[in-house]
């Protein structure tokens, strides 16, 4: 009983401890994290469907286009967002860690919440347009569009240009207003020159290294599959043909391998924070291994097998 306390007065002062905006930028960071790999688990099951079930996966899709479906979408696009552009703050800021000013923290975060909110508002309207087309607008007896989706599958091709592009803009944006001055940034440790020998610091570079990779990768399959093309036009014809694209069957499977390890990792990191014990904690690094091992080989498969037709 006195162990149940003691973590609970440490999840407490975790949530209330004053550490203004960066404390609160933490915690939500975290809470998105955490989001976003629940769902990222289920996702990767539901479409390894395509090469086991295939009837089952366009069981699936047609919930993904269901209201209730569509209107989470709002949050979980937010989640997306926000987690993606201020992990690329921290890996700015821990790249050059003279640039963690605490001084600089309440703009730092400012500026994170209003890309977050421009990232995310082309995403609320495709959702809008979603739930419109196919929801509101016949439930109101209107012609309704809809039909095909917003962008046709050969101009989804232009992903590939506008999110590396958003994530160079991004990253300068987050670094605008910081020193390279010699004497200032020569103060500072050089935690990524120096990765050292230890497992968990080897953990934390792949952190960095894996969330810069996804920030590209993640919404390129967003907005290609999510809201330029659209839950209600997921079809196995659909996934066949995306996966035939070397480009598209490649960020698909870059996902597959490196945001459920980065994922998990995060999950492991935030446990251990609440989780002290020794023996305790060798325990949940063993769960969530295999939990990572089983889901991956379970997608990996799917994506070599191939789409069932027919």
């Amino acid at each position: 009983m006195a162990a149940v306390t003691s973590r609970w007065d440490s999840f407490k002062e975790g949530v209330l401890y004053r550490g203004r905006e960066g404390h609160y930028a933490f915690i939500l960071h975290r809470v998105s994290g955490l989001a976003i790999l629940l769902f990222l688990a289920i996702h990767i099951v539901d479409t390894s469907w395509v090469a086991y079930w295939p009837q089952e996966y366009q069981h699936a899709i047609e919930l993904y286009g269901s209201i209730p479906f569509l209107v989470s979408e709002y949050f979980l696009f937010a989640a997306i967002v926000y987690h993606a552009v201020n992990g690329l703050n921290v890996i700015v800021k821990d790249t050059f860690p003279a640039w963690w000013d605490r001084h600089m923290q309440a703009n730092s975060v400012r500026k994170v919440l209003a890309l977050s909110f421009l990232f995310w508002l082309p995403a609320a309207y495709f959702v809008s347009l979603n739930l419109y087309n196919h929801h509101i607008c016949p439930a109101l007896g209107g012609q309704c569009g809809g039909v095909e989706p917003p962008v046709a599958f050969p101009g989804l091709s232009i992903t590939y240009l506008l999110v590396p592009a958003a994530f160079i803009v991004t990253a300068a944006v987050l670094a605008w207003g910081a020193t390279f001055k010699e004497s200032v940034t020569s103060k500072a440790p050089r935690y990524v020159r120096r990765p050292g020998r230890t497992f968990e610091t080897w953990s934390w570079l792949f952190m960095r290294i894996s969330g810069a990779l996804l920030f590209v990768l993640v919404w390129i399959h967003v907005l290609a599959n999510a809201l330029l093309t659209g839950a209600h036009h997921i079809t196995l014809e659909y996934v066949a043909q995306r996966w035939a694209d070397g480009l598209a069957w490649g960020s698909t499977f870059g996902i597959l391998a490196v945001a459920l390890l980065h994922g998990v990792n995060g999950l492991r990191a935030v446990l251990s924070d609440y989780v002290h014990g020794d023996g305790a904690n060798r325990v949940i690094n063993i769960v969530l291994m295999v939990a990572w091992v089983v889901i991956t080989a379970l997608g990996a498969y799917a994506m070599f097998a191939g789409v069932k037709l027919g």
